[in-house]
C-alpha cells in the first residue's frame, strides 16, 4: 500500500486511501500489543511496550533522515517505493523469525 502515496496526487483519493490505511494501522495496534503481553512475563510488560513504541519512533525518525535527501533527488514515487521495499523485508523478517520461533519454543498458556 505505501508505494501508492507516490503515485497518487489528487487529495480526495490520497485522504480516502490514508483512511484505509488508517483503519489497518488500528487493527494491528492493538494486535502488536497483545503479542507482547504474550511474549512477556507480567512484571516485563511495561517494559516490553515501552521498548517497542520507542523503537517504532526510532524507526520514523531514521526514515525521515534518509528520506529526505533521497525525495529530493529522487522524486516521491522513488522514497515511497524504496520505503514500500524496506516494509517488505522487514515483514519477511519477521515472518522467518516468527516460524523460527514456533519450531523452536514454546508459548506458555495464561
Amino acid at each position: 500500500m505505501t508505494v501508492l502515496y507516490g503515485a497518487l496526487e489528487t487529495p480526495g483519493v490520497l485522504m480516502s486511501f490514508a483512511m484505509v490505511e488508517a483503519t489497518f494501522n488500528a487493527v494491528a495496534l492493538p494486535a502488536t500489543q497483545a503479542a507482547m503481553a504474550r511474549a512477556t512475563e507480567e512484571h516485563e510488560r511495561a517494559l516490553g511496550f515501552g521498548v517497542a513504541a520507542a523503537a517504532g519512533q526510532v524507526s520514523a525518525g531514521i526514515a525521515a533522515l534518509i528520506a529526505a535527501p533521497v525525495y529530493a533527488a529522487q522524486g516521491q514515487f522513488f522514497v515511497f517505493a524504496l520505503l514500500a521495499a524496506a516494509v517488505a523485508v522487514v515483514a519477511a523478517g519477521g515472518y522467518v523469525l516468527l516460524r523460527t520461533a514456533s519450531t523452536t519454543t514454546t508459548i506458555r498458556a495464561d
